[in-house]
């Protein structure tokens, strides 16, 4: 960083990653002071840096458009969103991931981005215990990207949130991450009336509280989804994944720790009519014949799956557009891919299987 601020002073672009997040207030205000046209800063959060030191740091970087701050612990205190509104006009692109906020300071900062603000991730939940969904109405015209983290909301709070996110009809993505209480029947009520159609990336993430017609309700209000991302449930049941074949348009499923009671996943899977690209990590998947019953997939990923149930010497003739199979940390009999390679040549291979010890 000490580096940087004297060698690179027309950095644009500056995303440390986790492996050199910004330790310490005092060198991200020199960073910024002479680096200060930055227009897109990522960093970790690695030792609680984002005090309101680092915050008027920040506020030295008058370019700014993309903020990603990203912190590795759920932590009290709150993050300075006034100061990030007054000092950076330009900011457009706010994600927060777990940390904290008061709602004073959010109102004013929505406010302040209304018309500019088109990316946002934040929990669902103040200090102070109030839903940040209602105060987003304002920017109902531009946001495109919406994540919110950690939902706690009592009902009625939780009622509230979920009818006013139906007026966001320009969000393309949207994500719920951390479903930490059973939402309200008004779970719906986002869904309906079309405000939700435009949305083609959704996200659910640890969804064990989610109702048995989650995904039917999903499929009524979003008819151009083409990605969901299922991560994160203890045994749901399989009614839960029936609707799947509901998603005319769905291309691309990500599907990560989960376990079915009757092990019916790949069935329903199986009967997605556009489904190009199948993720699988964690997940415990009896059934792999119904893989065979998918002609359309190009693109099969693995991560941290066992191998042995898998089809392949069934794969040349069934998967006739297969692309790209990827396996990451899976075990299995290596020998029976190399004999699919010989009979699928166009078929890109990355990883191999491990056997068991």
């Amino acid at each position: 960083m000490e580096a940087l601020s004297e060698s690179c002073l027309n950095l644009t672009t500056l995303d440390t990653g986790s492996r050199e997040p910004i330790r310490c207030a005092h060198v991200a205000k020199k960073l910024f002071k002479r680096c200060n046209k930055i227009r897109v800063l990522r960093t970790v959060d690695a030792w609680q840096t984002f005090d309101s030191r680092f915050v008027d740091a920040v506020a030295q970087l008058p370019h700014l458009q993309v903020l990603q701050l990203y912190s590795a612990r759920d932590r009290s205190g709150h993050i300075r969103l006034r100061t990030l509104a007054d000092n950076c006009p330009h900011l457009r692109e706010l994600h927060l991931g777990w940390m904290r906020y008061t709602i004073e300071e959010a109102e004013y900062f929505i406010n302040s981005k209304k018309d500019m603000l088109t990316h946002l991730e934040i929990r669902w939940m103040s200090n102070e215990g109030r839903s940040i969904v209602p105060l987003l109405a304002v920017c109902a015209g531009t946001l495109e990207y919406l994540s919110l983290t950690r939902y706690r909301l009592r009902e009625v709070a939780g009622a509230d949130a979920f009818a006013t996110l139906c007026k966001f009809r320009k969000l393309h993505t949207l994500l719920f991450r951390g479903i930490m209480r059973t939402p309200p029947p008004e779970f719906s009520l986002a869904f309906r009336d079309g405000g939700l159609a435009g949305v083609r990336d959704l996200t659910l993430s640890d969804y064990r509280l989610m109702p048995d017609d989650t995904l039917l309700t999903i499929s009524e209000g979003c008819p151009e989804l083409q990605t969901l991302t299922l991560d994160g449930s203890s045994r749901p049941t399989d009614e839960f994944f029936e609707p799947l074949c509901k998603f005319k348009k769905l291309e691309t499923l990500r599907i990560s720790n989960n376990c079915t009671e009757r092990g019916e996943l790949l069935k329903h899977v199986a009967r997605m009519p556009a489904l190009s690209s199948l993720s699988f990590t964690c997940t415990d998947l009896p059934g792999m014949e119904y893989l065979l019953d998918m002609p359309g997939l190009q693109y099969l990923y693995f991560h941290h799956i066992s191998g042995y149930r898998i089809p392949f010497d069934s794969f040349p003739g069934r998967l006739v557009n297969l692309r790209e199979l990827v396996f990451v940390r899976c075990f299995g009999d290596q020998r029976k891919v190399d004999e699919m390679c010989a009979l699928m040549p166009d078929v890109k291979v990355e990883g191999t299987l491990m056997a068991w010890k």
